[in-house]
């Protein structure tokens, strides 16, 4: 909110008008590790968008966490490292297997 109010509605309106060009066509190129967080709140961003990119991302994960809106880390850190943590230590342990 503080951002908000400091950027002011001009800059709110510049950034909502931009057109933005897709290239989920080219999600299916990364090979790495992915875990797709989504906000189950969030006004800004999808549920749909999420899952978009946790389908077309090949072996990706999809987390979403409830209660919370576009900011997750300022609105609930804790619930985030709830998801990222468990998540970093299956990529330790499997990057230790192989």
């Amino acid at each position: 909110r503080a951002m908000s109010v400091r950027l002011g509605g001009d800059v709110f309106m510049r950034q909502s008008s931009l057109v933005r060009t897709g290239d989920t066509d080219q999600l299916g190129s990364f090979h790495c590790p992915t875990l797709v967080i989504a906000a189950a709140d969030d006004r800004l961003r999808s549920l749909d968008e999420a899952a978009e990119l946790h389908t077309g991302i090949p072996g990706s994960q999809l987390a979403v966490i409830p209660g919370t809106g576009h900011m997750i880390p300022l609105e609930l850190p804790g619930e985030l490292l709830d998801v990222i943590r468990p998540w970093l230590s299956n990529l330790a342990v499997a990057g230790a297997t192989s």
